[in-house]
């Protein structure tokens, strides 16, 4: 059997673990499998595409540098860790022959159903397959609620999918009210693997000092004033800050996906805003401070909320932690029960899928 995976393909540590996983999970049983590539498109409105056009002519050539270096190593990652087809999903004579090629095909996980996103539409549920089988894991759509213009087209797209399962409660309902069907809710895939299998491809950034302590910060959104009294509890225990979302610096900038594993599992504590760097810490027994998301683009907070609550984390978001032993000292023992549970959940709802298939 050959398996296409239909995820985004971007510059990014969540997707490209989350994809790791999910390649491994199918080549666990038999599979075949290969990603689509499927390059990610974030909406922007003209002012925000200008004003970064013009932040970009200021700090030029150091932010260009930082990017390009990043997205090498990133492709470099892709290249050992990732078996890629040929085809892109954004062109149509490929399509053509994946629809030939591939046997089935997975969807997800990530926010590959994302309605914000340049390239959320009929794709990324392979509407242009027929004849093959289609099964939505841990599928994403990255906000609450759907909007109204979109409604009617998810609900003919999502109609073509054999079985879907999602990531969030939120998209549970989305699902419910779109189809009138009850979707299975699944954890996110890389919760799937156990913590020695991420240990075998972690990776010690060559730039890091081990010499001193450290706190790992990873911030998608905008820094805010909590985020600097956190920052201020952290400092007064003499702990330093390691920030990989500094494009000043560039070879911290540069960090790859294995390297981002390193760092969190050797972190003192990591801060964040971003699910993906939450849940691995989680994974990691790391203490964890979640914050909420600010940005330009859409309100994250959903998948966020979503982990909180089904993880037994609320405690662990900025607002409750008022000292440094709030900061440094987790229990994540409920939690961790919890995950062992979702976890039989997710490779029941996997192998039901391909049991007559492989």
């Amino acid at each position: 059997m050959k398996a296409a995976i239909i995820t985004l393909t971007s510059v990014n540590y969540g997707n490209r673990l989350q994809n790791y996983a999910v390649q491994k999970n199918l080549e666990s049983i038999g599979v075949d499998v290969y990603t689509l590539h499927n390059p990610f498109n974030q909406k922007q409105s003209r002012l925000i595409k200008n004003i970064k056009n013009v932040i970009k002519r200021i700090v030029g050539t150091s932010l260009k540098k930082s990017e390009v270096l990043r997205q090498d190593r990133f492709k470099k990652f892709d290249r050992h860790y990732i078996q890629y087809s040929p085809y892109y999903l954004n062109k149509a004579k490929d399509r053509e022959r994946i629809k030939e090629e591939y046997n089935i095909f997975i969807i997800g996980s990530d926010q590959v159903w994302n309605p914000m996103t340049d390239n959320y539409g009929a794709n990324n549920f392979a509407f242009f397959v027929k004849d093959r089988k289609k099964i939505a894991l841990a599928a994403s759509f990255g906000v609450k609620e759907m909007p109204e213009n979109k409604k009617s087209e998810y609900s003919n797209y999502l109609s073509r999918i054999d079985a879907i399962s999602v990531r969030e409660e939120s998209g549970k309902k989305i699902v419910s009210n779109l189809l009138g069907i009850e979707p299975t809710v699944l954890i996110d895939p890389v919760m799937s693997l156990e913590n020695e299998e991420w240990k075998k491809i972690e990776k010690k950034p060559e730039w890091m000092n081990e010499k001193t302590e450290f706190a790992f910060q990873y911030f998608l959104g905008k820094e805010t004033s909590e985020l600097k009294r956190i920052k201020n509890i952290i400092k007064s225990e003499e702990v330093r800050i390691v920030n990989i979302m500094d494009y000043g610096n560039r070879k911290q900038f540069a960090t790859d996906p294995c390297e981002f594993l390193w760092l969190i599992r050797h972190s003192k504590v990591v801060l964040t805003d971003s699910f993906h760097a939450s849940v691995f810490s989680f994974m990691f027994y790391k203490p964890l401070v979640i914050f909420d998301r600010v940005d330009d683009f859409e309100k994250m907070n959903t998948r966020l909320d979503n982990l909180m609550e089904k993880f037994e984390l609320q405690n662990r978001h900025s607002l409750k932690l008022k000292n440094s032993h709030d900061v440094f000292v987790c229990n994540y023992l409920e939690g961790h029960k919890e995950m062992k549970e979702e976890k039989k959940k997710y490779f029941e709802y996997l192998y039901s899928q391909f049991e007559k298939e492989v």
